[in-house]
């Protein structure tokens, strides 16, 4: 029974006030966000030296009695004020990374909170958990590198240079940001990880834990456990700031339409990719025994049957390498198959290829022509070693899901005596098709 005299806790209600105010303008960025409310200067000014003053008060009673959650606190709304003061003085750009910085730090204390909570239940291998999340959250190192994840996730859109393509700044922050996150929190679990199970053995305390009735697998399963939730939290963090970001960056205007096509069909779309496959099934292996002849005539002792498994896939490759090989006006045929649903859903699939000329052309360009099932296509002319996108219609593909392309290499006559130039593409990237299966945000 609990006894009457013990004293009630307190609440903190300039905390709940605190947090009132930075929640009411939360909501209100959101607003604006949607275009649902413009505040005039005059407020956002006034938020800007409300906010600071309230970062101040919160920052000094946290350095006073040394409170985690008021240094949280007067973080985020200092955060607030420098985004609000930002957008008054006519940086927007500032702003909505300051904002960004606000929230995603916000979420991650938000999730501390809730993981506190979930493996507060008595069961020992979430009590370890619930160790591992608090000595990695008072840990200076592991916040380290959670502050320098933030800060390349929020940053990293507005230091991109506005005179380059929109859709080559979105590939760039989407590639990069993802790289830059994984890397952190991979480093950050490594840490982590080592830490808490080195400085418990260090200190006797894993020896001191194990003396109470839990067994060492589920010490061991509370460590990862603990690891594995603080990893998921982070990673639902970052990953919401990238999605949110890579919004805002697709906001920002585009150089000319062909530059927002890409942007919206190639960048901010989940395509499915289609390798090439030989047009017959026994194009290859025909091949493939004609260079094994030619091979045993130079070298009978070394490819005598049976070829070693080193030697077949060595003569393999080579032959899909020629494959993908076009001579000077020659051509090859290259099948693209299980086009059935883009055939019906969408108006267009993409050949996604980069040719790679074995003589740099004198102006730099390499001239194709295109059959789409034996159809003439047209004649193309783009930029030797560069990935190049081009719609083909989905009526080009037939009933059964099936589309043949096929490649002429049109080297001009007077070019070839001189320099003779073979057209290549690199095995599966280098030649593909795509088509739309979603959008970019369940991607």
């Amino acid at each position: 029974m609990k006894s009457t005299l013990e004293p009630k806790p307190k609440v903190d209600f300039a905390a709940l006030l605190a947090s009132a105010w930075l929640l009411i303008q939360v909501v209100a960025a959101v607003f604006w966000w949607w275009r649902l409310f413009q505040p005039p200067p005059v407020i956002v000014g006034t938020t800007a030296a409300l906010d600071a003053l309230v970062a101040i008060a919160a920052g000094r009673h946290a350095w006073a009695t040394r409170t985690r959650r008021w240094a949280w606190l007067s973080f985020l709304v200092a955060a607030t004020a420098a985004a609000a003061g930002s957008w008054w003085a006519g940086q927007p750009a500032v702003a909505i990374a300051m904002l960004g910085i606000a929230c995603m730090t916000g979420g991650c204390g938000l999730g501390v909170a809730t993981l506190r909570a979930a493996l507060s239940p008595g069961l020992a291998a979430l009590g370890v958990a619930r160790t591992v999340v608090n000595e990695a959250v008072h840990l200076k190192r592991a916040m380290v590198f959670v502050a320098l994840l933030v800060l390349l996730v929020s940053a990293l859109p507005f230091v991109l240079d506005p005179n380059e393509l929109l859709k080559y700044r979105a590939q760039f922050f989407l590639t990069w940001a993802l790289w830059g996150v994984g890397g952190l929190l991979s480093l950050m679990t490594l840490l982590v990880a080592c830490w808490t199970i080195c400085n418990e053995l260090h200190d006797k305390q894993a020896l001191l834990t194990l003396t109470k009735p839990i067994s060492r697998g589920q010490y061991l399963l509370g460590k990862w456990l603990g690891l594995v939730l603080l990893d998921a939290l982070l990673v639902a963090v970052a990953g919401a700031g990238v999605y949110a970001f890579a919004h805002v960056l697709r906001q920002q205007p585009a150089r000319d339409p062909a530059d927002r096509a890409a942007v919206d069909q190639e960048v901010f779309i989940a395509r499915f990719a289609v390798q090439a496959q030989p047009a017959t099934p026994d194009q290859l292996t025909h091949r493939f025994q004609r260079r094994l002849k030619q091979l045993q005539a130079e070298a009978p002792d070394r490819y005598r049957e049976p070829l070693s498994p080193a030697d077949r896939q060595a003569i393999e490759q080579a032959v899909i390498a020629k494959w993908y090989t076009i001579a000077p006006l020659a051509d090859e045929r290259y099948l693209f198959t299980g086009l059935q649903h883009a055939r019906h859903t969408a108006p267009a699939v993409q050949l996604r290829f980069k040719p790679r000329s074995s003589n740099p052309p004198p102006d730099g360009f390499v001239r194709l022509a295109m059959w789409l099932n034996d159809r003439p296509f047209g004649q193309i002319k783009v930029a030797d070693n560069v990935y190049h996108v081009i719609d083909l219609p989905s009526a080009a593909i037939d009933d059964s899901g099936r589309l043949e392309l096929r490649l002429a290499n049109l080297t001009p006559l007077e070019d070839q005596a001189a320099s003779p130039s073979s057209v290549s593409f690199n095995p599966g990237e280098g030649l593909e098709v795509l088509y739309p299966v979603g959008s970019f945000g369940p991607n």
